[in-house]
């Protein structure tokens, strides 16, 4: 073989060892291009954790993203929290993790909350560059100088303060800026193309809106009280003690007190003398006409701008049975305006308008309070003396509210007024903790506040005394009371469906093919003459809705509830209310009043369409996602 090799092939030598040399440099160069070009073995691509069709972000980039939108603050808190307030309710529809009160109160893993988050607006600024949106550099300047300016303006030094503050460059928060608004613009953008029609808004109106008549017999409980308090033995009291005596009912409540400082509307109006002007009422009037809504004992249909009518519309008539249900509308009753016209009104209107205008003037006042407030709070100081603020701004020396509880505001309602929707409820400040409490703004009937819990006490345990022990007899007896109506209640109606099928199984033995109306007749008779042989004292509501009370019943929510979920006429249901039983028979269903309708139109269109909004974008960024890869599962193990 070697001679073989001598003789044939030791001439190719050299040439052979070149090939073979530059076949081992061609093949590292070429698997340096690929490392280059980004295959599934680059370390770099496995670093990404969220990757979108144009857009990827690194483990570096997507941690700083965390970290920018933790420390940026705009509006009432950092730009997670502004997120969660703008589309929290729609992107995270009935998950309770991403409550943005809970948020705000440091409730809950907030960095667990915060990487998922930021997961979502990378996903987000992803969808966004697909679809080649931006924002200008122009508009990222004003909007940071609208967010950070106070109302007075943002120099150059203020700004540098802010930033040092927020523990941020100004390159890094406008560029949290920029992808805050890219955030809005694209979402934005998704939700102008939802609309709901009005079907759909009357259709759910129907769901809640409907109306019905009811015989019912009311069992209290209180009668049967004094009964069961005679037998409850010692065995019963103690055991009840010992599994209730720690809570409500058997101990003092933890109060809690606030300290405010406010305006007051009554001396603003008060200092008010000129009348508003007739261009100024007039345009208060166009602005809030549901304010003078006419009061319809009878109405008509709305006119068709305001609502698609449906042929239920339209009232049942009467059946023939002497139910005593009437029609209560008039047919050809002529459409009105349901408004009452501006001359009617004009001294409302006066009143009104003078107390938006002191309402105006309370916020421009307490404006700039809250914003001193945050300035201070960027400066560090946690929590700014509203003796201070008081002399600062000329308001009155701050005082502090009576103390009151959890579940019952009614003296600070009393004190410093009812909360406006929108505004912090009294119970939210009850749940803070003193040391770590922020001063919040509140609005209210009576004044314009900005507020502070300051002090709270301990729950406080009753000892065994005689007081708790008549206290524990009585809710022994209460709820051995509660068992005994609630028995008889439900015997009752197991008499009632006993005589009704007796007589329809007579009637169909007979082989009489019985209508609707005859079948409801058969009920009515089986309850009048059930009532009457037992002497039940029975009576008979007036069409009312689900919203309205029943002046007899003390649990009027739960009559009115079961009372609808009756389906068929002269069925028979047993209503549970917390201190008494009812019998229920419906007699009557009818769809509402239109006027009702129109009064509540727009607030169930808003709340339709915020459904209908979330349903919209959790499905488009449901469709998106399938696009991308998200791995920050393996970041939270770390």
């Amino acid at each position: 073989m070697f001679q073989w090799y001598q003789k044939n092939l030791k001439k190719y030598e050299r040439v052979l060892f070149g090939v073979l040399l530059a076949v081992i440099v061609i093949a590292f160069v070429l698997s340096g291009v690929a490392g280059q070009v980004g295959g599934d073995g680059d370390p770099a691509r496995k670093d990404f954790v969220v990757e979108t069709p144009l857009q990827n972000f690194s483990r570096l980039e997507f941690d700083s993203l965390v970290f920018r939108w933790k420390k940026a603050l705009m509006g009432r808190g950092n730009m997670f929290l502004s997120f969660l307030l703008a589309h929290g309710p729609q992107i995270y529809a009935g998950d309770m993790t991403k409550n943005p009160y809970a948020y705000m109160l440091g409730g809950g893993d907030t960095r667990t909350m915060d990487r998922e988050m930021a997961a979502d607006i990378c996903v987000i600024l992803g969808a966004a560059r697909q679809h080649e949106m931006r924002v200008t550099d122009e508009e990222i300047r004003q909007e940071v100088k609208d967010a950070l300016s106070f109302g007075a303006g943002l120099d150059m030094e203020k700004y540098t303060a802010i930033l040092g503050q927020m523990e941020l460059t100004a390159e890094d928060y406008e560029k949290t800026m920029g992808e805050f608004m890219l955030v809005e613009r694209y979402l934005g953008t998704l939700l102008s193309g939802v609309s709901v029609a009005t079907e759909d808004v009357f259709n759910e109106f129907m769901k809640t809106g409907g109306r019905a008549k009811a015989k019912y017999v009311y069992f209290d409980d209180t009668k049967f009280r004094k009964r069961a308090e005679s037998k409850v033995s010692q065995r019963t009291l103690t055991e009840y003690l010992r599994a209730f005596k720690g809570s409500i009912g058997f101990r003092k409540e933890a109060q809690a007190r606030l300290e405010f400082i406010r305006v007051t509307l009554e001396p603003l109006i008060a200092a008010i003398k000129d009348d508003p002007t007739e261009a100024e009422l007039q345009k208060y009037y166009d602005a809030h006409k549901g304010e003078f809504r006419r009061v319809y004992a009878t109405c008509a249909l709305p006119p068709q701008e305001y609502l698609f009518v449906p042929a239920t519309m339209v009232d049942h008539k009467h059946d023939g049975h002497d139910h005593d249900v009437h029609d209560d509308t008039e047919e050809g009753t002529e459409i009105e305006d349901p408004y009452k016209p501006f001359k009617d009104v004009r001294k409302q209107l006066i009143e009104k308008v003078k107390a938006q205008m002191a309402a105006d003037q309370a916020a421009i006042t307490m404006g700039k309070v809250k914003d001193r407030v945050f300035e201070l709070r960027m400066q560090g100081v946690a929590k700014p003396s509203f003796l201070e603020l008081a002399k600062e701004f000329g308001l009155d020396p701050p005082g502090t509210s009576v103390f009151f509880e959890e579940d019952d505001v009614k003296p600070l309602d009393e004190q410093l007024g009812i909360p406006k929707a929108g505004s912090p409820q009294w119970y939210t400040f009850y749940n803070e903790k003193v040391d770590t409490a922020r001063a919040a703004s509140v609005k209210t009937d009576k004044a314009d506040l900005m507020v502070r819990l300051i002090e709270k006490t301990e729950v406080q345990p009753y000892l065994f005394t005689s007081h708790v022990r008549a206290k524990g007899v009585t809710k022994c007896a209460e709820r051995d009371a509660g068992m005994l109506v609630r028995k008889e209640a439900e015997a009752l109606q197991k008499e009632f469906l006993s005589r009704y099928d007796k007589v329809y199984g007579d009637r169909m033995i007979r082989g009489d093919k019985l209508t609707d109306e005859e079948i409801a007749a058969i009920r009515f008779d089986s309850f009048t003459t059930l009532c009457a042989d037992r002497k039940l004292d029975v009576k008979e509501t007036e069409f009312v809705s689900r919203t309205d009370t029943v002046a007899e019943i003390p649990d009027s929510r739960q009559f009115l509830q079961t009372l609808f979920e009756i389906e068929a006429r002269g069925d028979v249901k047993v209503s549970y209310g917390n201190s008494g039983q009812s019998l229920v028979e419906l007699m009557e269903k009818r769809p509402p009043r239109a006027d009702d309708f129109m009064t509540k139109r727009k607030q169930l269109e808003q709340q339709l369409l915020r459904q209908k909004q979330g349903r919209f974008l959790t499905e488009m960024l449901a469709e998106f996602r399938k696009l991308c890869k998200v791995k920050i599962d393996e970041e939270k193990k770390k």
